[in-house]
């Protein structure tokens, strides 16, 4: 399942932030099945503010990442779901009666 994620930190904390974003993207290579995957860049949004697209194969994998960037990073996470998927769904909800 993929998530839209946006993180939010304390922008005079930024140096700590990408400290352990570095960090991070070394534990990401060692342990592929530990943490999400990018599916897109990180992209800065100013201000303290960083937006991506997670690929999650399980629920720990957010845990871990979560938790791994806490206290200086929060995240905030909306499921995405595919068009054709909501469409499927949709379609098959206004069949019944």
């Amino acid at each position: 399942m993929k998530y839209l994620v946006k993180w939010e930190f304390n922008a005079d904390q930024a140096d700590a932030i990408i400290a352990k974003e570095m960090k991070y993207q070394t534990l990401q290579k060692e342990n592929p099945e530990k943490y999400p995957k990018n599916y897109i860049p990180l992209f800065a949004a100013g201000d303290g503010i960083i937006y991506t697209i997670w690929e999650v194969d399980n629920p720990q994998q957010i845990a871990n990442k979560v938790a791994y960037m806490m206290p200086e990073g929060k995240a905030k996470l909306v499921p995405l779901i595919e068009s054709t998927t909501f469409i499927e769904a949709y379609m098959k909800l206004k069949k019944q009666p």
